[in-house]
């Protein structure tokens, strides 16, 4: 019931045990049991963060679960989440409509070490302890070396924004993984939520490079999005696949810190592995 407990599944090699998933989840030809309550595909920026404050104000979820369908699955083991209750399912509701023989999981990663932990919490839930200590073990060597690479370079200030109409700080662990990438995050802060921020405040923290990695939007629409912003001022401006490398809590945090290296210190990396297109240069 969360697009992050599908990664960390597929991660673990337990592709063939899904039986069912949420609409954000890359997993075709799986039942889909957790749909948006309305479709917001050809939404604003703008008009999607409305729609969000309104939704919270008012206590519901932005979600529904197809409950006959996950029934009718009858699942051993439930994923579910408490992160955040705009970007997916609320934990209290995936744990009500979980069928009474499930086993349920609420993962409630805030930092890197939060997302490691839940890798192995899921793997010991499936009875694959063994793979979840193997993969925990492979992304911290990566991590490692991300931060031995940088360590000694010099550490330019950096906004990451998750939300671009109106910004959005990034929180929760992506400061942690600007400063392990060798930059310091200069508008979030590690193991907090996001904040709404305003242009001016973005740009009084002169920043030396902005990040646009909007939550559960592709690339794609993140460039599209951007044509209408004012990037003066804001330093090397990038644009990334937050969905894919900085919205969830899992093993692909470790694909998006790679690629913050690259961003930030392309005299020690090559061309970044994954999704991130440069649209304004460093100021000279």
């Amino acid at each position: 019931m969360v697009p992050s407990g599908t990664e960390i599944v597929q991660a673990l090699g337990l592709d063939d045990c899904l039986v069912g998933v949420t609409y954000g989840c890359r997993a075709p030809g799986r039942p889909v049991l957790v749909h948006p309550r309305r479709d917001k595909s050809g939404w604003t920026q703008a008009q999607i963060d409305a729609a969000g404050a309104a939704e919270s104000s008012s206590g519901s979820s932005p979600f529904v679960v197809d409950e006959e369908l996950l029934q009718e699955l009858r699942p051993d083991l439930v994923l579910t989440q408490d992160t955040c209750a705009v970007c997916a399912l609320p934990g209290e509701e995936g744990c009500r409509v979980a069928p009474a023989a499930a086993d349920v999981v609420v993962l409630d990663a805030h930092t890197l070490e939060d997302m490691l932990a839940t890798v192995q919490q899921v793997a010991d839930a499936a009875g694959r302890s063994l793979a979840g200590r193997t993969l925990v073990e492979r992304l911290r060597e990566r991590v490692l070396a991300v931060r031995e690479r940088t360590r000694n370079l010099p550490v330019p200030r950096v906004v990451c924004l998750e939300w671009m109409d109106p910004p959005w700080s990034a929180g929760h662990w992506v400061p942690e993984l600007v400063a392990l990438a060798g930059g310091q995050e200069v508008m979030g802060v590690a193991g907090m939520p996001s904040r709404r921020l305003g242009w001016a405040e973005v740009r009084a923290s002169s920043p030396q490079c902005t990040v646009l990695m909007p939550c559960s939007l592709g690339q794609e629409r993140t460039l599209h999005d951007a044509e209408h912003l004012d990037l003066i001022g804001l330093g090397a401006v990038w644009a990334a696949a937050g969905g894919n490398l900085f919205a969830k809590a899992s093993p692909g945090l470790v694909d998006g810190l790679e690629t913050l290296a690259a961003l930030l210190h392309p005299e020690g990396a090559s061309q970044p592995r994954y999704p991130a297109r440069q649209l304004l240069p460093a100021a000279r």
